[in-house]
């Protein structure tokens, strides 16, 4: 697309696709569907080989979505330490492009291999935060990137962060540097920490008469939407404080008092959120975790008192079938304790991941053998090539991993069928892949579903166990081990989860 002609159809393009996407988001379009349809629009407009975007994590970007040339970026976590990436993240420009050289260890290892020599990268901001950033990747060291492409690459940065804002994803924070991010419901939701209270006079009438900059930034609405126009919310009387949640899902701390003897009234809010959601949390967890609990132990005691008031009564076989079911009870509850002591603290100081050099084929059939013997619906098929690279990883964790994906990809499979391991590998990473026939997940929740205590359905009629920490803990330890981890729906039905681990030979 050079030249004049080529820079007049790059903005006829731009306006029809981003025209189309509006016209879709309003009629109810997925926001998942139309960040694909974004970025692989990135690509096509920068004339890239490949592009993808990432939500802004404390160290780094997660990959949440790629174009089909990069799907082997998704679900990556790549660190800004230490690179020039860094310097854009937390400046004023908007976007600039960087040779490889310009990234971490980790990324030239991932990028240089195929073949890839700088990216054009551009900041994701909302409501003035910077919440991602949009990569478009290329073979050559210095691309094209005149003043047209470079503001169109931009535009669509910025409708990305739009819909991040309110898009289903993992929870993320700002880089160092940057304001820290709250959430709402998993949502991202930028909340400076340090931002001022909200302030707004309200008249005897009941409307507004003055409303400041913070109050904006709290409520998202503009000081013409509000004056003389009642107030977003219910104002309470002088001197009570109540909390009040806003239809953007965010909770604010309202407070009002009289202004002298006008009958106006001054009321100022703040942000809280973030203790409204880690109650929620601690509710969620006590709620899910007592659920987990009910079953098992009522089975363990039920079984015990039976043995204690019967045992002259019963046979030894029945005495023996008591038993284990007991022993099987009572490994079920030490596995969920496991898991909720695993989830409830950060993983580094939950567990101690070794890495080393391993057989990933091997590790994988040690750790699937038996898993899912006892369950008469379902059929495990590992089939994993011979002759793959030795990963680079942690061995021992590989048994949790998959256990928990297996287990997984099981429950969300409520009418059986075949669940498989398949395996492979590229230039810099050995991967395996578990695959079901369930009820797959919707694409707006593929990044959703890795957020600690996430659950699909929630209160006591939920068809589907699990306290919401099985993927979670899944990303962290594999993270750790500098791999990751993405979860796609499978063609024709069900879910694929895939997970990367660094080639032995080939990592920094």
């Amino acid at each position: 697309m050079n030249g004049a002609a080529g820079v007049q159809l790059d903005q006829v393009m731009v306006l029809d696709l981003l025209r189309s996407m509006l016209d879709e988001f309003n009629d109810g379009a997925g926001r998942r569907s139309l960040l694909d349809r974004l970025v692989a629009s990135a690509e096509a407009f920068g004339g890239g080989a490949g592009a993808c975007f990432g939500v802004v994590e404390s160290d780094g970007a997660r990959m949440i979505v790629t174009s089909s040339a990069c799907e082997w970026m998704q679900g990556r976590h790549y660190p800004w330490e230490g690179t020039a990436i860094a310097e854009l993240m937390a400046g004023g420009r908007r976007s600039d492009v960087f040779p490889i050289d310009a990234t971490g260890p980790s990324v030239r290892a991932d990028v240089v291999s195929r073949g890839l020599q700088s990216a054009f990268l551009a900041r994701a901001t909302a409501t003035g935060r910077t919440v991602g950033a949009l990569y478009v990747l290329y073979r050559e060291a210095e691309p094209v990137m005149d003043d047209v492409r470079r503001a169109v690459l931009e535009l669509i940065a910025s409708a990305c962060g739009v819909l991040i804002e309110g898009a289903a994803g993992s929870v993320t924070a700002e880089p160092p540097g940057m304001p820290a991010r709250d959430t709402v419901d998993g949502h991202a939701s930028t909340v400076a920490a340090s931002i001022a209270d909200g302030l707004a006079v309200v008249g005897s009438d009941g409307t507004v008469r003055s409303w400041n900059r913070s109050a904006r930034q709290l409520t998202g609405l503009p000081r013409e939407a509000v004056l003389h126009r009642r107030p977003p919310f219910p104002v309470p009387e002088p001197g009570q404080v109540f909390d009040h949640r806003l239809d953007s899902g965010r909770w604010i701390q309202i407070l009002c008092s009289t202004l002298g003897g006008s009958g106006e009234r001054v009321v100022t809010f703040r942000d809280v959120t973030r203790p409204k959601l880690d109650e929620e949390a601690k509710d969620l967890f006590l709620a899910t975790t007592s659920h987990e609990l009910r079953t098992p132990v009522t089975v363990v005691k039920g079984y015990a008192d039976t043995l204690l008031d019967r045992w002259s009564d019963l046979d030894p076989a029945a005495r023996l079938d008591a038993v284990r079911v007991i022993q099987q009870r009572s490994t079920q509850l030490a596995d969920l304790v496991d898991r909720l002591l695993l989830g409830a603290k950060p993983t580094e100081a939950a567990v101690r991941v070794v890495p080393c050099s391993f057989d990933l084929a091997e590790a994988a059939r040690e750790a699937t053998a038996g898993l899912l013997d006892a369950s008469p619906l379902h059929r495990l098929v590992v089939r994993l090539p011979a002759g793959l690279p030795p990963a680079r990883g942690d061995r021992v964790s590989m048994g949790t991993v998959l256990a928990e994906l297996v287990a997984n990809a099981a429950k969300y499979s409520p009418d059986g069928g075949e669940i498989t391991v398949t395996g492979g590998h590229d230039a810099t990473t050995v991967v395996f892949r578990v695959e079901d026939r369930g009820i797959g997940v919707p694409p707006d929740d593929v990044e959703r579903v890795f957020d600690r205590f996430w659950q699909a359905e929630i209160g006591d009629q939920r068809r589907f166990g699990g306290v919401g920490l099985g993927l979670y803990i899944v990303r962290r330890l594999i993270d750790r081990q500098n791999g990751w981890v993405a979860l796609r729906p499978r063609p024709g039905g069900g879910t694929v989860v895939e997970v990367r681990l660094p080639r032995a030979e080939v990592t920094p």
